[in-house]
């Protein structure tokens, strides 16, 4: 598994409609560590991404439900 992006680590977070506080604490990873990560700031070590990742997984993906999408 390659280490993810802070903008990859985001992305799924706010996909599965956590806050970076919910995350971190599923996880047990310190919050600031997060967002460093997702500002990219810092990258994270393996073993510690790895519990995010194995965290993110388990949650459910939020449905789409269009709003994103441009008016035609």
């Amino acid at each position: 598994m390659a280490i993810p992006t802070g903008a990859e680590i985001r992305k799924a977070r706010e996909d599965r409609g956590l806050s970076v506080l919910e995350l971190s604490k599923k996880a047990k990873v310190a919050r600031q560590s997060i967002i460093d990560w997702e500002k990219g700031k810092r990258t994270p070590r393996y073993p510690t991404v790895r519990k995010v990742m194995e965290c993110l997984a388990k949650q459910d993906r939020l449905p789409d439900l269009g709003f994103n999408t441009a008016p035609k």
